[in-house]
């Protein structure tokens, strides 16, 4: 059987643990500057990079319960409602999404 090298699965594997270091870095980074910006306090202007605080209103919304509340107004009943929204959610399309999942090998005996 043939298989890429140790060497790529060692370097994924640790550039992941980086990638998680590092994002764990930024959140904390940006919990403190938020908490700065919200006391009152700028962004220093002798930097190369100047950071500005954006509030974007997201909306909140459940499509499949505003579907279910259309269908039950549409049946007037909610079984039939409910059954009409599982078959239309049972044969949508769906696509793939790929990931790598990173595993301890049970099968590997070495050790560092």
């Amino acid at each position: 059987m043939k298989t890429f090298t140790v060497e790529m699965v060692e370097e994924y594997v640790g550039l992941k643990a980086q990638i998680k270091d590092l994002e764990t870095k930024r959140l904390v980074i940006r919990e403190k500057i938020l908490k700065a910006f919200n006391s009152g306090l700028k962004c220093p202007e002798t930097c190369p990079y100047v950071l500005e605080r954006n509030v974007i209103p997201r909306r909140k919304l459940d499509w499949r319960s505003v579907a279910l509340a259309l269908a039950i107004r549409l049946f007037k009943d909610e079984d039939q409602a409910n059954a009409y929204i599982e078959r239309k959610w049972i044969k949508a399309p769906t696509s793939d999404v790929e990931e790598i999942e990173v595993k301890v090998n049970p099968k590997w005996k070495g050790g560092s």
